[in-house]
């Protein structure tokens, strides 16, 4: 199979070598920002996978500049994370084409083998079928879910992190006892906290964002924490400050 990659570096490094490890071929490989310089490859490529977890118009722009030269047999594979597949396909020219899938970022999981997929409203089971196969073929164990944003671990997960802001906000706690108390009392790997800075907080804050506005409840509405540490530019371990300051 012929493959097409779009989004962070690293992301595309690990989908790269697993999915050469399995016999498939990378025709083209390059970050959301810089699209158009791989654009060309859509019309070879049998999948087109991105993670474009940013907002909506830089979804929209990279669907666009890929569409018009995909082939019209390509399947899509669009990360449901920040974004409903259905909401993503509208951006397709053929939404049938079109497939979810959910993995979390690779910090908070550095060795995935789940991965979870979801069929928009047009989604055909041909496709739908295709995307299965293919993360079978990389060892991944494929769950199918109902299309929503965050789909089950990533909304559950950026949830718990969101009230876990709240409640920082609210001085319940410090960060650290926060994190010890839901590791010792839940046994979770680590504490909520410390998992946005695994994950990145720009990440949680635009999960809980796509759930507002989907569902427009108020248990999703992001916590005003969130967003102040992302305009600081404290997006977690990797920009070297979080909840925590890491060197």
């Amino acid at each position: 199979m012929k493959l097409l990659l779009i989004g962070p570096t690293q992301w595309r490094r690990f989908l790269a070598d697993r999915a050469e490890s399995a016999g498939h071929a990378i025709v083209g490989s390059e970050t959301a920002e810089s699209v158009e310089e791989v654009a060309d490859r859509a019309a070879i490529a049998d999948t087109i996978i991105e993670y474009v977890n940013g907002d909506s118009a830089q979804r929209c722009e990279v669907l666009n500049t890929l569409g018009h030269q995909a082939s019209s047999e390509a399947l899509l594979l669009t990360s449901a994370l920040t974004c409903s597949v259905s909401r993503t396909a509208a951006f397709w020219v053929q939404p049938k084409q079109v497939v979810g899938y959910g993995m979390l970022p690779l910090l908070a999981e550095p060795q995935p083998r789940f991965v979870e997929l979801a069929a928009g409203l047009e989604s055909s089971e041909e496709y739908l079928s295709r995307a299965g196969e293919f993360w079978q073929s990389l060892a991944f164990d494929a769950v199918f879910v109902e299309d929503s944003p965050g789909l089950i671990r990533s909304r559950i997960l950026c949830c718990l992190v969101n009230e876990a802001a709240f409640a920082l906000m609210a001085d319940v706690a410090t960060p650290e006892d926060i994190d010890q108390a839901m590791r010792l009392g839940t046994n979770y790997p680590v504490g909520p906290l410390k998992w946005a800075d695994l994950m990145g907080v720009d990440f949680v804050l635009q999960v809980m964002t796509a759930l507002f506005e989907e569902w427009g409840e108020e248990r999703y509405r992001p916590a005003p924490l969130l967003r102040r540490m992302v305009t600081a530019g404290w997006m977690g371990k990797d920009a070297g400050r979080g909840f925590y300051v890491y060197e």
